[in-house]
């Protein structure tokens, strides 16, 4: 009998499945950790903050992408769920939950793939709808060059050492400047702020801008966008998403302060923006990002905020849970880990099985398919209860494959060398001879 997994769930999105329903608990506890840490951190540089937000959502990523990789080399993601009960205890309620569970996992998990990829679509469509968007809006159909604004852009940038060629677009759907582009940056500038604010406060806006083109954020701000929706059934990615944002605009303002030399006259421009209703596009780099309130008094009222009690809540709340994580597993070990060093799993041998007749009916209808079985192991090695997990399609085909696993025996797994009842799955493949 063949006992390969990959025959109904292809590896790969087995693989996928089980690191997305992982990464549940896994992204919690990085949210938790990092907001512990960012609160602590909360008087120290953006770029500290920032570099730290960095790391914990690429952690994020890491942590399902390094879970497929090592499947794709050891299939130890197909086999978890049948591993974990061939090491049940003969515990009923234990058995019986664990087993509900996992049954519950392997019966939803290409629905749950399937809903997962529908969404990717969707944020993925959306985004690339973005993009064209700013694409359409920054092209000579749709903008307009403005040479004295080219000019004195070209002095801010050759003032600040930059030799990359930065240009300059007017638009008239936009309510804030932006950056577009990687390669070859554009600023983006409203029709109504050239001819409507004072050219001082635009060219503070402008510095904020060149800064973000300075550190590369336009491609950053993708690669980051690309997380949010590989991952965006996560609050954590989007609550660690956000204060990578804030920190992002907190560094620009800082490096613009340092081009014009004059903290005062951004905080001006930005209150001039705050006037304006404009909804935030993440696809570019806007200067109105992040919470504008707050960065106006960052640079009109710098000050050290102190550590409160409601800063250390976190750390504090993440101690305590790590303590009683560690006291339950020390309490477990007299039982859990010593029963386990002497556990052994039971041995699933298919070829002392008979092969299932290929039913008649089903053989001139041409039918094939595959069956998915969940069966215990019983303490004689016998097979005991079982059931259709995933039908092959085929009542007949079901049947037979069914019929003759009941008449299998194995050897039983053991605990302290006396035989334990187990569980696990099993598939059985139809498929006519070529």
């Amino acid at each position: 009998m063949n006992t390969t997994l990959d025959s109904v769930l292809n590896p790969l999105v087995m693989s996928l499945g089980l690191s997305l329903v992982n990464f549940a608990w896994q992204g919690a506890i990085i949210g938790l950790v990092t907001a512990a840490i960012l609160q602590l951190l909360r008087n120290a540089r953006p770029q500290v903050r920032y570099g730290l937000a960095c790391g914990a959502l690429s952690l994020c990523i890491f942590l399902p992408l390094q879970a497929i990789i090592t499947d794709a080399a050891d299939g130890s993601a197909t086999k978890l769920i049948a591993d974990s009960l061939s090491g049940l205890t003969s515990d009923p309620l234990s058995h019986t939950n664990l087993f509900l569970f996992s049954d519950w996992i392997q019966n939803h998990l290409m629905g749950l793939v399937a809903v997962w990829a529908v969404c990717v679509a969707l944020f993925a469509g959306r985004l690339a709808i973005g993009l064209a968007w700013v694409v359409r809006i920054g092209s000579p159909d749709h903008s307009l060059a403005n040479p004295t604004w080219q000019t004195r852009l070209d002095q801010l940038t050759q003032r600040n050492g930059m030799q990359r060629k930065i240009a300059l677009r007017e638009v008239n759907n936009l309510e804030s400047p932006a950056v577009a582009g990687w390669l070859r940056p554009v600023i983006l500038v409203p029709a109504a702020l050239i001819t409507g604010m004072p050219p001082d406060l635009l060219e503070a806006l402008l510095a904020h801008e060149v800064a973000h083109i300075q550190r590369m954020d336009y491609l950053i701000n993708l690669m980051q966008s690309a997380v949010e929706i590989l991952l965006f059934y996560h609050p954590a990615v989007w609550w660690i998403s956000k204060q990578i944002r804030i920190e992002r605009e907190q560094i620009a303002d800082d490096l613009a302060v340092q081009m014009i030399a004059e903290p005062r006259r951004l905080a001006l421009a930005l209150s001039e923006l705050e006037r304006v209703q404009f909804a935030n596009n993440r696809l570019s780099m806007a200067a109105n990002g992040g919470d504008l309130v707050q960065r106006i008094k960052r640079l009109t009222q710098p000050r050290i905020q102190p550590i409160g009690y409601k800063a250390i809540l976190p750390a504090v709340s993440l101690m305590l849970a790590g303590i009683a994580f560690y006291a339950n597993a020390a309490a477990d070990i007299p039982t859990t880990a010593v029963s386990q060093a002497k556990t052994t799993r039971a041995i699933l041998d298919f070829n002392s099985c008979a092969k299932p007749e290929y039913p008649k009916l089903s053989f001139a209808n041409k039918a094939e398919g595959t069956v998915r079985m969940s069966f215990s192991i019983e303490l004689s090695g016998h097979v005991g209860s079982s059931k259709i997990v995933q039908t092959s399609g085929h009542t007949e085909l079901d049947d037979a494959a069914i019929n003759a696993l009941k008449k299998c025996s194995f050897t039983p797994g053991t605990k302290n060398g006396k035989p334990i009842v187990s569980s696990t799955f099993v598939d059985y493949v139809w498929k006519l001879p070529d």
